[in-house]
C-alpha cells in the first residue's frame, strides 16, 4: 500500500493491511527490498494465503488453551488432548518456529521413556489435530507434523 523512507533513519519503510483488517509494516535497508516485501505481501493477501506475523508469535500452549476452550469433548478425550498437549516439549514456542524436528524430537522423547506405540500414537495425532486447526485459523501456513505418519511413528517406537 506505501513504501516511503523514514525521515528520522535512513531506513525504507513499507505497509500493508492484511485480510484481517490489521496494518503490517517493515523496515528495510534498501528501497528494492521494500517493494518487493510489499509486492509479495499483496500477492499473498490476493491469493487469500496471508498470514499475519503476529499470529505465528502465540505459542503452541497458548494457541491450544483457546482453542481447546472452543471444542465440545467428551470428558476422556479432554483429558487425553491436555495430557498430549502438557507434555510437548515445544509448548513454550511460538507455533510460527515450531518445525518437524520439533516434532521428532517430541515422538522420540516419548519412545525413549518406553511409552507403548498405540499411546504415541494417540499423543501425536491429538497435537496433529492442534496443529491443523492452527492452519485452518491461520495462525501458521503449513502444519510442521504433516509429513510424520503413525506408521513412521510406530516404526520409531519398536
Amino acid at each position: 500500500m506505501a513504501v516511503y523512507k523514514r525521515k528520522d533513519r535512513d531506513k525504507w519503510f513499507a505497509r500493508i493491511v492484511g485480510a484481517n483488517g490489521r496494518a503490517v509494516s517493515k523496515t528495510f535497508e534498501r528501497k528494492s527490498d521494500a517493494v518487493r516485501w510489499e509486492a509479495e505481501q499483496l500477492a499473498t493477501r490476493d491469493r487469500g494465503d496471508w498470514i499475519d506475523p503476529r499470529d505465528g508469535k502465540v505459542t503452541f500452549a497458548d494457541f491450544y488453551r483457546d482453542w481447546s476452550a472452543r471444542q465440545v469433548w467428551e470428558s476422556n478425550t479432554t483429558l487425553s488432548m491436555n495430557l498430549s498437549a502438557r507434555l510437548t516439549t515445544f509448548s513454550d514456542i511460538p507455533l510460527a518456529r515450531i518445525r518437524r524436528s520439533h516434532v521428532e524430537v517430541w515422538v522420540k522423547s516419548m519412545t525413549t521413556a518406553g511409552l507403548a506405540p498405540s499411546t504415541i500414537k494417540t499423543r501425536f495425532n491429538n497435537v496433529h489435530a492442534v496443529f491443523r486447526a492452527a492452519v485452518r485459523d491461520r495462525f501458521i501456513a503449513s502444519d510442521p507434523s504433516l509429513g510424520i505418519t503413525p506408521r513412521y511413528l510406530l516404526d520409531q517406537a519398536r
